[in-house]
């Protein structure tokens, strides 16, 4: 599994990855999975590199891919009767 270089977004906040445990003040390393990428795309957490600074993610590198949209499902027809062009054929 790869892992990412992160910081806290917001100095003074604690932060505990599941896996990899808290996360220091100045950054570490955390895995790149769901919660990684939740973290980064809520704000908690910046990517930044050996030397501290922010990452600016090219191509959207080291961000979740993004949730397809939903599929619609349009409701069946419901009669409620016979309908008009019904009661003229008889």
């Amino acid at each position: 599994m790869t892992h990412v270089r992160v910081k806290p977004a917001r100095e003074g906040e604690n932060l505990v990855h599941p896996l990899d445990g808290a996360l220091a003040a100045d950054g570490g390393l955390w895995r790149r999975d769901q919660f990684t990428f939740k973290r980064l795309r809520d704000g908690d957490v910046v990517e930044i590199d050996e030397n501290g600074a922010p990452v600016s993610a090219p191509n959207g590198a080291g961000e979740a891919p993004p949730t397809p949209p939903a599929k619609s499902r349009s409701a069946p027809s419901q009669s409620t009767g016979p309908s008009a062009a019904d009661a003229s054929k008889e």
